[in-house]
């Protein structure tokens, strides 16, 4: 069965294939009467829409249709283990922070859940043959993924699927050239502010909830992002 906010994705997919870049789409309540499907579910639709680069917001006016030349997203989902396993390495991590924290206001929207609600905050180098490759600051939800410090030493997606049988289904990710944060640039080689590869992941469940925010930085010497198109 399809799930209601994925059919008012589709229409509003339908309904932008013909729409000029800038054109304002129907309000969250001409929707919901329209489909006669909740608001909550047509605002779960538009949040994803605004996450892909497909629709972007004016706060007090509407939301309105992006220019589709300004984003690419991936065709596959793969962690970083499957990405190195995939290449004949051996992938690896260094845990610089695991705790459990009170979901900031920026982390909390992000993630679609209320402010101050507990999620687990994991910063990690990843590794490859043991060559730091990238930092990554994840933030995922405590009340649907549980973890602890053995856990995130290894691939915290393998295990959501192999322990927790859960559903990775879909990803949206940000990609930007940034500089390097300083407090983290030394941990994969990259001196303060040297620019480097910014990719911001949100990443779903089979069941359309949000189980992690991943933050990556690059270090742009070692890693290439290559991304498929089809027509």
């Amino acid at each position: 069965m399809q799930l209601k906010y994925q059919a008012v994705y589709d229409y509003i997919n339908e309904l932008i294939n013909n729409q000029e870049p800038n054109t304002m789409i129907p309000s969250e309540r001409v929707l919901s009467e329209t489909l006669d499907i909740s608001r909550m579910t047509v605002r779960k639709a538009i949040d994803i829409m605004v996450q892909e680069g497909k629709l972007y917001r004016k706060n007090n006016i509407g939301t309105f249709v992006s220019d589709n030349r300004l984003y690419k997203i991936y065709n596959t989902l793969t962690s970083f283990s499957d990405e190195v396993k995939s290449s004949g390495d051996i992938p690896g991590n260094i845990v610089l922070k695991f705790a459990k924290i009170p979901a900031p206001e920026k982390i909390a929207t992000k993630l679609n859940i209320p402010k101050g609600e507990l999620i687990y905050e994991v910063i990690r180098v990843r590794l490859k043959n043991d060559a730091p490759l990238q930092v990554d600051f994840s933030y995922i939800p405590a009340d649907i993924i549980y973890l602890d410090e053995t856990i995130v030493q290894g691939s915290i997606y393998e295990y959501i699927r192999n322990e927790l049988k859960l559903e990775i289904y879909t990803s949206i990710r940000r990609i930007v050239a940034v500089g390097m944060p300083e407090n983290y640039a030394h941990h994969i080689h990259l001196k303060p502010n040297d620019p480097t590869i910014m990719d911001e992941n949100v990443a779903y469940l089979k069941n359309g909830r949000i189980f992690e925010l991943c933050i990556s930085y690059r270090n742009q010497h070692k890693y290439e992002l290559i991304i498929q198109s089809w027509k």
